[in-house]
């Protein structure tokens, strides 16, 4: 009698043992009840999207933390350091290659951000190379707007010696062009 209680409990708690076994190795865990997310200036779009977000996540018991950054640049580098406090980023597209980005990946696009030059009206513009001389606002340093600036602007032969660049970024950088500081602002930015 001992002898089969052993045997049916026995082959129970093997039977438990091995459901553990297989669920450990089978199934994923579950999701953070807690993330961080790199945005950007806290008076631009992706802080904006950022509180939208951690609304959303609230409701489903999820808490999402905002860590303000210079942009987009900055956001590839906390992600990108192992020991950074970021799990994900808003990051702008085409800024990729200007962070060593090894381990990263992107889950999705959000919109549509072009790429505008805008002048005061009495400058026109009909390529970047007309921005030769000017006062140029290009976005702050670490921002997505600056590095496409510099880059498309060096694609179109201006260099950094080529324009007085203006390191500015969010509501700085309207004011700059409003108040004549500024010739010209480049921004990436939804319309």
């Amino acid at each position: 009698m001992l002898k089969d209680r052993l045997g049916v409990y026995g082959l129970g708690l093997l039977l438990i043992v091995a459901g553990f076994a297989i669920a450990y190795v089978f199934v994923e865990p579950a999701p953070p009840r807690a993330l961080t997310l790199a945005t950007a200036s806290p008076d631009g779009a992706y802080h904006a999207y950022g509180e939208r977000y951690r609304r959303a996540l609230a409701r489903q018991g999820i808490t999402l933390t905002l860590v303000p950054t210079a942009g987009s640049i900055g956001n590839l580098r906390r992600l990108s350091d192992p020991e950074g406090p970021v799990d994900v980023a808003f990051v702008q597209g085409g800024t990729g290659m200007a962070v060593d980005g090894d381990g990263l990946e992107s889950l999705a696009s959000l919109y549509f951000e072009p790429f505008w030059v805008f002048t005061t009206l009495e400058r026109t513009v009909g390529r970047l190379a007309d921005l030769r001389g000017w006062r140029v606002v290009v976005g702050a340093e670490g921002s997505g707007s600056r590095a496409l600036a510099l880059r498309l602007l060096a694609e179109d032969g201006v260099g950094p010696d080529d324009v007085d660049l203006l390191p500015l970024g969010g509501a700085e950088a309207h004011a700059a062009l409003g108040d004549g500081t500024a010739d010209a602002l480049i921004v990436v930015a939804a319309a």
